[in-house]
């Protein structure tokens, strides 16, 4: 590897990086908090910022129990680990590189937000930045650390989760007793030093991250050949799925990588040769009555982020109606599960004595019903200290579009082909192969944003001085778009 191209590549990503950052900070806007919700920053903003970092570290101790963090290639778990030699050693670069990527990734998106939260909070664009990042920073060391201890210690994976918890659940209690013991909850002290004054005891909270580095660097070594093998395989099938951009084999490369299996038995047994409930429908459920726990709750904390972001919408914060939109379109992921696997099989419809078109249609009822069940925790997150009925009211009107169209998305994501690299359309007209790739790939979450436009509507509307409720359901108008995609789903050839 050419180190001088490699520096060029970074120097490129990071000028384009910032870039991006300071246009989207710009559409954020710039207007400052009132002294109530300073106040509201001050008192809450430690635990709350420590609750999303103790969200990435137990994302990361649930990784290390599967074999993670490091990402291995095949023959050198097969060949170097083998070799006689120190298994650190061998592992040195990849721990390297891993420790880089992380603390790259968690400073950057701290700093990032720290760009947009100088534009509205007192203290200066430049110290939140520094702030932001050097808390951004530990989030990444202590995460990766963590992840190694836990895979050189070869702990299981329910250890890991307990472990996790017991973070999240600490900041919690931070959260909700308005102290600041965790060192995640300090470590967001730091990141929100210009408007809170952090404790004495809050620069331990960084030497905590830099030790659990060094102890996961010491630990490596210490790693499952059998799990850094299997890891190997799945990483690189799922790289190649994704410059494929085949979405649904990313997703089951996922989930064998997460070691996500259905359960035995469902949570809910339904009756044998029940005649009143069609065949399709009746398939897809038994199905979603088999998902796991995990799956559960990532389907809810995904609608509670959408709720919270549609919260901050009707604030004012416009751009994080596509955070809310892109959450609804990942639990529908998992909705359209019964359509995947159809997808997955083509041959078996050749079988069956209906259309192919009439077949995939019978997999999007349960869908759609499952992810407005899971929308309902997105509305339930947008009532505090809101007005209940108004809140209610626009989240029920919002809820029958917001679910199609988020299923909708899902659909275009599961049951569109692969891209196929001697497609003669995209070798005959070079020109055009940019445009439709990115058409491709932002149609989906451009959909399942659509859906939620009723917020904006009655938002807009409310200033105004009209009845917000009304104006919501005059946006169902965006019906017409999963509409569209069931029909074209209609005449999909599954060959």
């Amino acid at each position: 590897m050419d180190r001088f191209e490699t520096l060029y590549q970074a120097y490129l990503a990071a000028l384009l990086s910032v870039a991006a950052v300071l246009v989207a900070s710009d559409l954020v806007g710039d207007q400052r908090p009132s002294l109530g919700q300073l106040t509201l920053v001050r008192e809450n903003g430690s635990a709350v910022v420590g609750l999303v970092g103790a969200v990435v570290v137990y994302a990361a101790l649930r990784s290390g129990g599967q074999g993670g963090p490091l990402s291995i290639e095949p023959p050198d778990v097969l060949h170097l680990m083998m070799a006689p030699v120190d298994r650190r050693l061998a592992l040195r670069p990849a721990v390297y590189a891993r420790l880089r990527s992380s603390v790259a990734v968690t400073a950057g998106v701290a700093a990032a937000a720290g760009v947009v939260a100088g534009r509205r909070l007192p203290g200066g664009t430049p110290v939140w930045v520094a702030t932001a990042g050097l808390a951004g920073l530990g989030v990444g060391l202590l995460s990766v650390g963590a992840a190694m201890i836990v895979s050189g210690l070869r702990w299981p994976r329910s250890w890991a989760a307990i472990v996790g918890t017991g973070l999240v659940g600490w900041s919690l209690a931070d959260w909700a007793l308005h102290i600041r013991t965790s060192p995640l909850t300090l470590l967001g002290a730091l990141a929100l030093w210009p408007v809170t004054a952090p404790p004495v005891h809050a620069a331990a909270a960084p030497l905590v991250a830099v030790l659990a580095a060094a102890m996961g660097v010491t630990l490596a070594g210490g790693l499952s050949l059998e799990a850094a093998e299997r890891r190997a395989a799945l990483v690189s099938q799922l790289r190649f799925a994704a410059t494929l951009r085949d979405l649904r084999t990313v997703v089951l490369l996922r989930r064998r990588l997460a070691q996500e299996q259905p359960r035995r038995q469902p949570w809910i047994r339904l009756k044998p040769g029940t005649r009143t409930i069609a065949t399709t429908w009746k398939r897809d459920w038994e199905g979603l009555l088999r998902w796991p726990t995990s799956r559960i709750v990532r389907v809810l904390l995904l609608s509670t982020a959408a709720g919270l972001a549609l919260r901050e919408t009707w604030a004012g914060t416009t751009p994080l109606l596509l955070v809310a939109g892109v959450a609804l379109w990942l639990v529908a992921l998992d909705a359209v599960e019964g359509l995947g696997q159809e997808v997955d099989h083509p041959g078996l419809a050749d079988l069956l004595p209906v259309g192919p078109g009439r077949l995939m249609l019978g997999h999007l009822p349960a869908a759609a019903t499952v992810t407005a069940l899971a929308a309902v925790p997105a509305i339930l997150a947008a009532m505090p200290k809101a007005d209940v009925r108004l809140v209610s009211g626009i989240g029920m009107a919002t809820l029958l579009p917001g679910a199609l169209c988020a299923v909708g998305a899902a659909t275009l994501s599961t049951a569109r082909k692969a891209v196929d690299p001697a497609d003669p359309g995209s070798v005959a007209t070079p020109e055009t192969a940019g445009i439709r790739m990115v058409v491709r790939e932002c149609l989906p979450p451009a959909v399942a944003t659509a859906g939620l436009l009723p917020v904006v509507v009655a938002r807009e509307a409310a200033k105004s001085g009209t009845p917000a409720i009304p104006a919501a359901l005059s946006a169902w108008a965006v019906l017409a778009l999963p509409l569209g995609v069931a029909v074209w789903l209609s005449y999909r050839d599954l060959q």
